[in-house]
């Protein structure tokens, strides 16, 4: 079981960092701005925030959508 706990408090973390790096990037979240829908500034966004967190862009991603749709 405390392994468990240890996982989760882990798992928190990453959660708190990826929307402190994701905050910066307001184009991934803000559909009224110009560069939500650009392909190009989203991916260099992705990357950075990886980069960042020293994880893959694919679980950024991942991990950012299933945290947006749990609040929306």
């Amino acid at each position: 079981a405390g392994v468990v706990c240890g996982k989760e408090v882990d798992m928190d973390q990453f959660e708190e960092r990826l929307a402190e790096e994701v905050r910066k990037y307001e184009h991934l979240y803000n559909p009224s701005l110009k560069n939500y829908k650009d392909t190009q500034v989203i991916c260099k966004s992705w990357k950075e925030i990886a980069c960042i967190l020293d994880v893959g862009v694919e679980q950024c991603m991942k991990k950012w959508r299933s945290m947006r749709d749990r609040l929306v």
